[in-house]
């Protein structure tokens, strides 16, 4: 069927083309138009409303701050209890090679360079009893290493008389001052029967050899124990002449 000319419809003339009636809009096309005085939909992060003050920032909690000033509180209550207790007082000669009570009392005063008056000094090989653990410091020995050397030894003899556990460390705990008031470390030993480090129990006893590398030089030699991991700073020399 030929389309009817005469129908506007159909006209390809856009002066024929339908009008819209009169007072009507002709379709939108493409984003729809807010109504006059609407505000447009807003996208992203929420405001705050006109007039409103911002919302403080949330505190943050401060529990690692607590935690720290309790560690050190602890700390310092331990530091407290340990100078109440006593940690720095000297030790007790209580047998200096055989000898009486008597004289192992002035034994206890024997001089060495660098002593303090925490400290207690004895001849070599005497037994001195510190907060109710004996120690024994056998006189000082020339050995020679394996591999080349000179070193001095002394063989060292820990009781504990205490009802605790007992720390001890044959390397740490040791020093040896030399005539010139040099102090040097314990040297490690693998051809000896050397003390070890460890814990000993109420009424143990644990034996072995302390070295230090020879200065080969004569005079006095002190050898110190010192407990380093513990708050007292009190020391025991046991003085031997070579």
């Amino acid at each position: 069927m030929n389309p009817d000319p005469n129908n506007p419809a159909n006209s390809s003339d856009p002066q024929k083309a339908p009008q819209q009636p009169y007072g009507q809009q002709p379709p939108q096309y493409g984003m729809p138009q807010q109504p006059y005085g609407q505000q447009p939909p807003q996208y992203g992060m929420p405001q705050q409303p006109y007039g409103q003050p911002p919302q403080p920032p949330k505190k943050k909690k401060r529990w690692g701050l607590w935690i720290i000033l309790a560690i050190v509180a602890l700390l310092f209550a331990g530091c407290v209890a340990a100078v109440a207790g006593g940690g720095d007082e000297p030790a007790t000669v209580v047998d200096n090679n055989g000898s009486s009570s008597a004289d192992s009392d002035s034994a206890a005063s024997l001089d060495f360079p660098g002593k303090t008056s925490k400290d207690t000094g004895a001849d070599a090989g005497a037994t001195v009893d510190k907060k109710g653990v004996q120690i024994t410091a056998a006189p000082l020995e020339s050995a020679e290493r394996s591999y080349g050397g000179s070193l001095l030894c002394t063989n060292v003899t820990v009781v504990n008389g205490t009802d605790k556990q007992q720390r001890f460390n044959g390397y740490l705990d040791w020093k040896l001052q030399d005539p010139n008031g040099v102090s040097k470390d314990a040297t490690f030993v693998s051809d000896r029967s050397t003390l070890e480090s460890g814990e000993l129990a109420p009424g143990g006893r644990v034996a072995g050899d302390v070295c230090f590398d020879d200065p080969a030089a004569s005079g006095q030699y002190v050898v110190l124990m010192e407990t380093l991991l513990s708050f007292d700073s009190s020391r025991i020399g046991w003085i031997n002449q070579i």
